[in-house]
């Protein structure tokens, strides 16, 4: 069943559509508030919140999920708001497989031996399937599709050199900003060689 937008779920999917050619792209929303609520449980769901990214009032950090870029898209052009200049990715195409048991690392530098990152236990997708793995938005982590691309980096020019040496190339995609279905906005990893 699809939802009925009243002004109230309006106002949240513009103002939300308006941050999607800004930085951050998320917005701060009561939980509990009705309009946000109705938003993020609709079949299928317009918001994708994160709990784990707060204000300092409480409010969850929430984006848009592909479907509610779509609506507020409709929205803005009713409006006479020029588009914001965004591709959707389906909910669908975010996750094949997930690293049970992984957390990011603490923010910090150098000095580390071995990858925190579960790079070496991602298996090449089979099947048209993308394996690899995901890194949610934290306060520590804002933007980790930015922050993790000096990793994704080093591990790749890591594995090509090793592949000189007769190894099998391990190749990552430059991260991509996604959302997850049950972790909300983040950055997935995809394992391309």
């Amino acid at each position: 069943m699809t939802l009925k937008l009243k002004k109230a779920h309006k106002d949240i999917l513009l103002n939300l559509h308006k941050n999607l050619s800004a930085e951050p792209k998320h917005q701060f929303l009561k939980p509990d508030a009705p309009a946000v609520v109705e938003l993020a449980t609709a079949t299928p769901p317009l918001l994708y919140g994160n709990p784990s990214l707060k204000d300092d009032k409480g409010n969850v950090a929430y984006i848009l999920s592909p479907d509610g870029e779509k609506s507020a898209a409709e929205l803005a052009e009713k409006a006479g708001t020029p588009a914001a200049p965004r591709v959707a990715v389906p909910a669908s195409s975010i996750l094949t497989m997930e690293v049970e048991g992984w957390t990011p690392p603490e923010k910090g530098r150098g000095g580390r031996q071995g990858s925190v990152y579960p790079f070496d236990s991602i298996e090449l997708g089979q099947n048209g399937k993308t394996n690899g793995f995901f890194v949610a938005v934290t306060a520590e982590r804002p933007e980790p599709w930015k922050s993790m691309i000096g990793t994704v980096n080093a591990y790749n020019k890591k594995h090509k050199d090793a592949a000189k040496d007769g190894e099998t190339p391990r190749q990552f995609a430059k991260p991509e900003q996604r959302n997850h279905p049950q972790a909300g906005p983040g950055a997935f990893i995809a394992r391309i060689s």
